[in-house]
């Protein structure tokens, strides 16, 4: 954001600041979702280049059948990795 632009808003009220501050983060959580967000940009990044869809990326036998599917799997390797 440009200075001008930030000084505006400021004058109009407006408080500004990061997602960091606005979920209450602590600094191991922002870590942890900085990484989490590179590491989700360079897989897109690599599979755009290679022409692929998200569904290109699991093998057919692996892959959920619908988003709350996904979501079940997602939560289960999470789980897993806790472990």
């Amino acid at each position: 954001m440009d200075s001008k632009k930030r000084k505006r808003l400021e004058a109009a009220g407006w408080t500004l600041g990061n997602a960091e501050d606005f979920l209450g983060m602590s600094p191991e959580e922002a870590s942890y979702l900085e990484v989490k967000l590179t590491l989700a940009r360079e897989v897109e990044s690599q599979r755009k280049k290679a022409g692929m869809s998200q569904s290109d990326l699991w093998p057919q036998h692996l892959a959920p059948a619908s988003a709350s599917a996904w979501v079940f799997v997602s939560s289960a390797a999470q789980i897993a990795n806790a472990a």
